[in-house]
Formats: C-alpha cells, sequence, structure tokens
C-alpha cells in the first residue's frame, strides 16, 4: 500500500479521496424501516458512480462499489441501466483478476450471481475427523493435499459423513506442491493410491494407484468404477444405498516406511434420489444442476458436477463466481485458484 501510494502523485491521490467520499454520500441512502428494509432504487447517478469505482486503482474503493451493488434488485438495474451486461462483464474481469484482493472476488461473485451456497442436511451421520495428515517421509516437504470436503466446526472434532447419490461418484483431491526443486520433487512424487473400505474397515471395496504426473499443483478427481475390480461380474453396485464408506488417499514416497506417508481420508454415504431430485434435474440446464444438488445437501455431486462443468466452460463467469462462493461457503476458500 505505501508503494502504491508513493507512486500517485499528491493530487491524483487528492482526487481519489475526494472521489471515494463522493461516492459514498451518493450510495447513502435513508433507512425507512429498521426491522424490514426495502430494496434501495437505483439512480442512474449511482450506478455511474459504482461503474467508475470498479475501475478504481483500489481494492477497498472496488469492494465499496461491489457491496452497494449486490444490494440492488436485478429487475431494478435492467429498468435504469441500458446495458446491464457491461456491468456484469466489470464483474467478471475482477474475477479473472489475480492482483485484486481475494474479497473483491467474492463479491464481484455475489454481484454476478446469487452465489451457490451448500446446505448440508440436518439428520447426518458423524465419523471421526478427517483430512490431511503429513508423516515424516520427504513428501511432507513437497507437497500438501486437501479433501474437497467441507471444512466446518462440530462437535468432538468431527466431521459429518458426507451423502452422495450415486453408485459410483467421482472424488476429488487438491495437491499441491510446496517445494520448487522439480528434480527432487520427480523423483519422490509420483504416484499416489486410493483404498475403499467398508464402514466396520472388514473389506476392501476397491483400491487403485493414481498417476500425479502433469497434476501438480492441481485437482486429483477419482472416478470410482461401477462396481469393484475385485468382482466385476457382481451384479452390486459398488456403493449401496444406505451404507458408509471409508475412503483413503496417499502418497508413499518411500517405499520402506509406510507408516510416515502423507494422507487424507473421509467418509461418504450412499442414499437414495429422490423423486423430486430427479425431476428438478430433468426441468433444470446443467448449468445450475450444482445449485439443486447443493439446496438438497448432496456434497458429492454438488462439488464434483461444479468442477465438471468448470473444465468444459472455462470461461464462463457464472461458473466461476459459483466455484468461489460454494468453497467460501465450506471453508475452502484457499482453493479458489486450484
Amino acid at each position: 500500500m505505501l508503494k502504491t501510494m508513493q507512486k500517485t502523485k499528491p493530487f491524483s491521490f487528492f482526487f481519489t479521496f475526494l472521489f471515494t467520499l463522493f461516492l459514498t454520500l451518493l450510495l447513502a441512502l435513508p433507512g425507512v424501516s429498521a426491522k424490514e428494509p426495502p430494496k434501495p432504487k437505483p439512480q442512474l447517478l449511482q450506478i455511474d458512480g459504482i461503474v467508475a469505482a470498479l475501475d478504481d486503482g483500489h481494492d477497498h474503493v472496488k469492494l465499496y462499489a461491489l457491496e452497494r451493488l449486490i444490494e440492488y434488485n436485478p429487475l431494478d438495474l435492467q429498468a435504469v441501466v441500458e446495458n446491464p451486461d457491461y456491468i456484469a462483464q466489470k464483474a467478471a474481469n475482477l474475477l479473472q483478476d489475480e492482483t485484486v484482493d481475494i474479497d473483491v472476488c467474492r463479491w464481484a461473485a455475489g454481484a454476478l450471481t446469487k452465489g451457490l451456497e451448500f446446505k448440508r442436511r440436518r439428520s447426518q451421520e458423524f465419523r471421526r475427523r478427517s483430512g490431511g495428515v503429513c508423516g515424516r517421509c520427504p513428501c511432507c516437504k513437497l507437497i500438501n493435499f486437501t479433501p474437497l470436503l467441507p471444512q466446518l466446526p462440530t462437535h468432538n472434532d468431527e466431521i459429518p459423513v458426507e451423502l452422495t447419490v450415486e453408485a459410483n461418484p467421482t472424488l476429488l483431491i487438491s495437491v499441491n506442491k510446496i517445494e520448487s526443486d522439480e528434480t527432487m520433487a520427480s523423483l519422490l512424487v509420483n504416484n499416489a493410491f486410493f483404498a475403499l473400505l467398508d464402514e466396520e474397515h472388514q473389506r476392501v471395496i476397491y483400491e487403485t494407484e493414481i498417476s500425479l504426473k502433469a497434476k501438480i499443483p492441481g485437482l486429483v478427481s477419482i472416478s470410482l468404477p461401477e462396481t469393484a475390480l475385485t468382482n466385476p461380474d457382481s451384479d452390486k453396485d459398488l456403493l449401496e444405498v444406505d451404507k458408509t464408506y471409508h475412503w483413503h488417499f496417499g502418497i508413499p514416497c518411500d517405499p520402506y516406511d509406510w507408516s510416515s506417508y502423507p494422507f487424507a481420508e473421509g467418509w461418504v454415504k450412499r442414499i437414495a434420489k429422490e423423486e423430486s431430485l430427479v425431476q428438478e434435474l430433468a426441468k433444470t440446464p446443467e448449468i445450475n444442476h450444482p445449485k439443486i444438488y447443493a439446496d438438497y445437501g448432496i456434497w458429492t455431486e454438488t462439488v464434483s458436477s461444479l468442477v465438471k462443468l468448470r473444465e468444459r466452460y472455462p470461461d464462463n463467469s457464472q461458473i466461476q463466481a459459483d466455484w468461489i462462493n460454494l468453497l467460501a461457503s465450506v471453508g475452502l476458500a484457499h482453493l479458489v485458484a486450484k
């Protein structure tokens, strides 16, 4: 901030201060009711000030403008502004600007869409806490990884069992490189392994080796098969309805000491797909499927369907906004750029 002020001429800085003060006065609308304040009605002069502030060189000015912008009803904006898409494009540009503060990105996402927020079901099973654990092996100095699971506080340091409606869902791990030594990383971090066990840990349902080449940093998708490879002729689904499973992801970079490798784990339960969910998915565009899953509290399909949309439509501003809002709603905002 100090460097920015040093590069700014005194007159320019004074003008920015006056402009911010003037914008504040323009956007300060009198309240009518403390209990149920009505949505403010936008005026063209106010919107012009907001649009100008979105191009300001200071993040706090952008942030203030976005906060005011999101207060307006979209229909009211359309009635005042000749080209609403112009404002939406401004917000979309902020999402793609790596130099702006993360809070500005979040509010820009909110300006583009109401946002995708995961709504957890009230009745939920709990298991012992899951998450990434680092051992003593050299991998821990090279990489870290985070399972894409809601990081929300619960009693006794436990997390809920996440739900799926699919027999073969896709699980996701964010893997990040810490050390910059490419040679060392290539020698030690080549593959990971994944295992799916039953609830009592009596039986391995599925296990596989996963190549990490060209996936660090990034998201590792683990797409489960339709049936267990140990018995491919079985007519049973890999995940059975109303059963809970424990999965395990690890990187055995030291073949002589498997007790020290870094790993992550989680719990997943398959539930029956409600008819109302089937109907809503059928009549709703695919781009809004993640929101439907989120409304039903189905985390696994919420995040996996959104990841597939991001891969298919990398330049879609709504999908990018949904990604930011979803991760922020479950304590994973630090993974937004992944």
